[in-house]
């Protein structure tokens, strides 16, 4: 069976708490198709509400139904475990996730498969796409809902443009991207050191962006957080994740967040500020230099084929090689005094593969002719640079069934690839264009400015700001909340 161009991937969870989920997820089941162009890919991780017949509504409709069961044995919701199961079993060589409050219209689809080929997402690993998501009023989602989706596209933008009687508001930059699987899972997909909800997808954009794209003018500030999507400078990190989602609304490219009920069951909600503080912790690191990246970046997850395989590599931790790790099997580090040793571990930890490298073959000869008297798979690896100045790892020689050299063209054409560049005249830069052309007078030093910006207050403060009616109906505070109910 042909492989699709692109994998949809859903995450959900179903609760009491939450009964709307279960009616998105079904109602996205029986909307979607799963063809030979695009396959919807639900996972279902923690539901305190098991509900069977959601997955056989789902197989019914002809998609792929997967259930993430560590999480109902931990009874914790992830959704970026979710994510990144799905992404394991993706059969097409492009994933983008959707949120189950999330719609695209048809036409949007279509336009994001003609991209997908245009960009080569399916062959470059630096190639992506960001979609601008458009958060809606209840009464919009309401009304939406009675229209044929066909229409969603115009009835909205059309607003976006105009009066914003539907939009609460829009994000520039979203969860909802598109990206070559194989990059995704060389990147150590989202990083489960984020629990519950809150930043997951800051990070892992964070590290896409580092990875993959050179902008020839970064924002200034990294570590600035304007707290909210209503800002006009170029400086923080939202500013530098919203370049490439005015790239996807050049494209006329959005998906739409429908109004939900937001309740904290199970203390999903209730890790947000740990996760903030992580994110920035991380954040440094992934723009400070390219070995700080590397050394920052989450374990390497295993294509489906090469789960269960581990990969002993006779040397100090390899950060540059990831890729191996992903077609390959999970790497193991070790040193060791003698041959019997060597083959002991061998034999204990079930090890498939030996790597080793021409580097630091003088301390690793005596393994390489114990591994080939005994008939061990191994392959040993060099790194050249090519025409471009561009490092790349080869195989000089191997003896493995796990190597083939389907695999090693995969590999090598995957290391080829330059980052995606967009120069300062490309139209994402267009709404900072006049602040880059513009010095402007800084009120406060950058660390001062960015550490105060990642407090409680500034965030309380922002929101007073740009949305004041919120402000005053989410307080915790009683006769706050009273004063917007009397102020209706």
């Amino acid at each position: 069976m042909k492989n699709p161009k692109l994998s949809i991937i859903i995450p959900f969870g179903l609760s009491v708490e939450r009964a709307y989920i279960k009616e998105r997820v079904l109602q996205k089941a029986c909307t979607y198709k799963s063809d030979e162009k695009v396959e919807y890919i639900f996972v279902e991780g923690f539901s305190s509400w098991l509900d069977k017949s959601v997955k056989e509504y789902i197989l019914k409709y002809g998609h792929i139904y997967i259930k993430e069961e560590k999480q109902q044995k931990n009874q914790a919701f992830s959704l970026g475990s979710c994510r990144n199961l799905a992404a394991i079993n993706a059969r097409a060589n492009v994933i983008m996730f959707l949120d189950v409050d999330c719609e695209i219209s048809p036409q949007s689809l279509v336009k994001l498969l003609n991209l997908i080929c245009v960009k080569g997402i399916d062959t470059n690993p630096n190639a992506l796409l960001v979609l601008p998501c458009v958060y809606l009023k209840q009464e919009a989602s309401e009304f939406l809902l009675t229209q044929s989706p066909n229409s969603w596209d115009t009835l909205v933008q059309n607003d976006l443009l105009n009066e914003q009687k539907m939009c609460k508001f829009l994000s520039p930059s979203s969860s909802i991207f598109v990206v070559n699987k194989y990059k995704f899972l060389e990147l150590g997909g989202n990083d489960e050191a984020f629990v519950g909800h809150g930043y997951e997808d800051f990070d892992l954009f964070a590290r896409v962006l580092k990875a993959c794209v050179h902008f020839e003018k970064m924002p200034v500030n990294l570590a600035y957080d304007s707290r909210n999507w209503h800002f006009n400078e170029f400086k923080g990190f939202r500013a530098l994740f919203s370049l490439l989602g005015y790239e996807s609304a050049f494209y006329s490219l959005f998906v739409y967040h429908f109004w939900h009920i937001e309740p904290n069951q199970n203390n999903y909600l209730g890790n947000k500020e740990a996760n903030h503080r992580l994110f920035f912790t991380k954040l440094e690191k992934y723009f400070k230099d390219e070995q700080s990246f590397l050394q920052s970046l989450p374990q390497v997850l295993q294509r489906k084929e090469a789960q269960d395989q581990k990969v002993l590599i006779l040397s100090k931790e390899l950060l540059s090689f990831r890729i191996a790790s992903v077609y390959f099997g999970s790497f193991v580090y070790k040193e060791f005094q003698d041959e019997a040793e060597f083959l002991s571990f061998l034999k204990q930890e079930k090890i498939a593969l030996i790597l080793f490298f021409t580097s630091y073959l003088h301390l690793q000869a005596r393994f390489l002719e114990c591994v080939k008297q005994h008939g061990l798979e191994y392959g040993m690896c060099e790194l050249q640079k090519d025409e471009k100045g561009l490092e790349i790892w080869h195989f000089k020689e191997f003896q493995s069934k796990i190597i083939n050299e389907n695999l090693l063209e995969k590999i090598s054409n995957f290391q080829v690839y330059e980052k995606s560049f967009y120069p300062l005249k490309s139209l994402i830069f267009k709404p900072y264009i006049y602040e880059l052309k513009h010095t402007k007078f800084k009120l406060l030093p950058a660390f001062l400015e960015a550490k105060l910006s990642q407090t409680k207050f500034y965030r309380l403060f922002r929101k007073l700001v740009c949305s004041p009616k919120d402000f005053f109906k989410d307080s915790k505070l009683p006769f706050l909340r009273a004063l917007i109910k009397e102020y209706k």
